[in-house]
C-alpha cells in the first residue's frame, strides 16, 4: 500500500528518510565490523586451541621416542636409551638434520647408544666396543 501524504509534509518526509538511512547505514557498519571482530576472535580462539593441544601433545611425549621400530626390543641398553629424555631429544633433533650428530659427539652415553643403534641399523655406524660412562 502506499501511504498518502500531504503535500506539506513531503519535505519533514525526506528529511526523516535521510536520517534513517544515515542511522541504517551506522548499525548496518557496526553489526558487520562486530561480526569480523567476533570472526576473528574464532579464529584466534581455534589457533589457540589447536597450539594448546600441540603442546599438550609433544608434552605428554618429552622423554618418549615416538615410533621406535621394535626390533630394538630385545636390546635391553637402547630399549632403555629411548626413555632417556635426553636421548629422545638427542634423537628427534638428529632425525630432522643429520648434521646435527656433531651437536653430540662430546656427549659419550649419547653417542654410545647412537653407534649402537647405527650399527643395528647396519647404516655403516660404529659397533661400540666401549660400556657408556
Amino acid at each position: 500500500q502506499h501511504l498518502d501524504f500531504d503535500d506539506d509534509t513531503v519535505e519533514e518526509h525526506n528529511f526523516v528518510d535521510g536520517i534513517w538511512n544515515n542511522i541504517n547505514e551506522r548499525l548496518t557498519k557496526k553489526r558487520l565490523r562486530e561480526e569480523r571482530i567476533a570472526q576473528r576472535q574464532q579464529v584466534d580462539e581455534i589457533k589457540r586451541r589447536k597450539e594448546a593441544a600441540l603442546k599438550a601433545h609433544n608434552d605428554s611425549q618429552e622423554g618418549e621416542f615416538v615410533g621406535v621400530p621394535t626390533d630394538f626390543a630385545d636390546d635391553p641398553e637402547l630399549s632403555a636409551a629411548f626413555q632417556d629424555p635426553r636421548f629422545a631429544a638427542a634423537m628427534r633433533d638428529i632425525i630432522n638434520d643429520r648434521s646435527h650428530m656433531t651437536k653430540y659427539q662430546s656427549d659419550p652415553e649419547v653417542m654410545h647408544c647412537v653407534n649402537r643403534l647405527l650399527a643395528r641399523m647396519g647404516s655403516g655406524g660404529t659397533a661400540p666396543t666401549d660400556t657408556p660412562p
